[in-house]
């Protein structure tokens, strides 16, 4: 890690940690293996992620066989607190990190549990992110977040609930910190990018990120240029795929595992080196 951080430095790349601390806390593996826990169907035999096999408890659905598509973490938990915070001081120690990235894409298991239940899912969701928000700006320290929790599947133009939320979570944009960085994902085809007019409604700002299809980053892209309000903090490019790999493809040409590196690459290269 010190490695990689000189690296950075010298370069004048800003490192910052990611870790999943909401949602994707199980999945399964497709092939080619890259790495990734992905999605399942509902009865699929899913495969819990390190912080779930390290303490089974905090699952939402504890005990529950199968899930719909990933495992998340219960929310109000009395030790997740702990838990997560050591993590979190230990993740931003090593890396000497001024911001991390927490995840929360696409968490559909809210509000299961009997802890839970009785609460509504905007308000356990909004508690949550303030509450690590709150620590790691005792360090000085800014909050990311995937942002398709904070949008109404009905009402933003993202109809899948992957990319926006069915369940009452999009409540919660006006509960959550104005500082917090929405890293806005959509992958594809849109004629309008409405959640960049949508976040910068409710005064928080956003990175683009698109994925591998060149012509939608770029359309993304030039949504949110124009209309930016000031909000727009950058852009991210996703990748999804083993790093190591990509960075080899990108700049020795060397053979793939996955057949999809060649595309972001393409568009990394279309986007940063036109």
């Amino acid at each position: 890690v010190k490695l990689l951080l000189r690296t950075c430095r010298r370069n004048g790349i800003r490192l910052v940690p990611k870790m999943n601390l909401f949602g994707h806390q199980s999945g399964v593996h497709r092939d080619p293996q890259d790495g990734i826990l992905h999605g399942h169907a509902p009865h699929e035999p899913d495969f819990p992620d390190a912080l779930l096999r390290a303490y089974p408890f905090l699952d939402e659905q504890y005990g529950e066989e199968t899930v719909d598509y990933a495992r998340s973490l219960c929310l109000t938990h009395p030790l997740l607190p702990s838990v997560l915070f050591d993590l979190i001081d230990e993740m931003m120690d090593v890396f000497e990190a001024d911001g991390m990235h927490i995840g929360c894409d696409e968490g559909k298991a809210i509000g299961k549990c009997p802890r839970c239940r009785d609460t509504e899912p905007h308000i356990l969701f909004a508690d949550y992110i303030n509450m690590i928000h709150d620590h790691l700006a005792k360090r000085g320290a800014q909050t990311m977040i995937w942002s398709d929790r904070l949008l109404n599947y009905w009402n933003s133009g993202y109809n899948d609930d992957y990319e926006s939320s069915a369940n009452g979570i999009d409540k919660a944009i006006d509960l959550v910190p104005k500082d917090l960085l929405c890293c806005d994902w959509h992958y594809g085809k849109c004629d309008a990018y409405r959640s960049v007019d949508i976040f910068a409604d409710h005064g928080l700002r956003v990175m683009v990120c698109p994925w591998k299809n060149s012509r939608n980053a770029k359309n993304f892209l030039d949504y949110a240029v124009a209309h930016d309000r000031g909000h727009i903090e950058g852009y991210l490019q996703t990748t999804w795929c083993s790093s190591g790999e990509l960075a080899r493809h990108f700049l020795y040409g060397d053979p793939l595992v996955w057949s999809q590196t060649p595309e972001i690459v393409a568009t990394m290269k279309e986007i940063f080196l036109p």
